[in-house]
């Protein structure tokens, strides 16, 4: 079960420009951020992801060289062609591997036509250890927990998401967009919480 998250549409237009700048995806854990970027991927006719939490994956980082290097041993090691402008590569968990992000530069200047994404948690700590940290090379979005107008398409409540937009609220939805957001409260923002509790059934009254 995958959830509609608002931050989709900005992914929609970071893809669509023609001056497309790799992108940091932002946020704590357990928030989406790798659903997220699955899901997007799936535009793509080809997907890599790499976790630099796995040995296998970091490798590929290990040592800071030219990406262009980089690229054509991930090509040979996924069996894939070598058609950048249709495959989006994925770096999850970034902040494992300080240097890597200063690398997404030189993917920007010397493989313009590859779209990347990295993802990682807590990247504020990492920061401090990138010593050319690459200003005006890279573009950040970041994914919070999910609001009460996401929970509500979650919850498939479409209609209530209707009434809730809209200024002003006519009367007789306020009971039950109270109701709504006291489970909200409940059970916080957290994806993988409410798709337990969806998957569950259970009941809140």
């Amino acid at each position: 079960m995958n959830f509609d998250r608002k931050i989709s549409a900005k992914l929609d237009e970071w893809r669509s420009k023609t001056q497309r700048k790799p992108l940091i995806v932002r946020g704590a854990r357990q928030v989406g951020k790798s659903t997220l970027i699955h899901q997007f991927g799936q535009q793509y006719k080809y997907f890599v992801a790499l976790n630099l939490e796995r040995p296998a994956d970091r490798r590929f980082f290990a040592q800071e060289r030219e990406v262009r290097e980089i690229w054509q041993q991930i090509l040979f090691e996924k069996n894939l062609p070598d058609v950048p402008e249709e495959t989006l590569l994925f770096i999850d968990e970034i902040q494992e591997i300080p240097h890597v992000i200063k690398q997404l530069r030189y993917f920007y200047e010397d493989l313009p036509q590859l779209p990347v994404i990295a993802a990682g948690s807590l990247l504020e700590f990492t920061l401090g250890d990138v010593k050319s940290f690459p200003v005006g090379r890279i573009e950040e979005l970041t994914l919070h927990p999910l609001d009460f107008e996401e929970f509500l398409m979650a919850m498939g409540e479409t209609s209530a998401l209707q009434h809730l937009r809209s200024i002003p609220m006519a009367n007789f939805a306020y009971e039950k967009l109270f109701d709504l957001f006291k489970k909200y409260l409940i059970l916080g923002g957290m994806p993988e919480v409410i798709k337990t509790w969806l998957a569950s059934d259970l009941s809140m009254a």
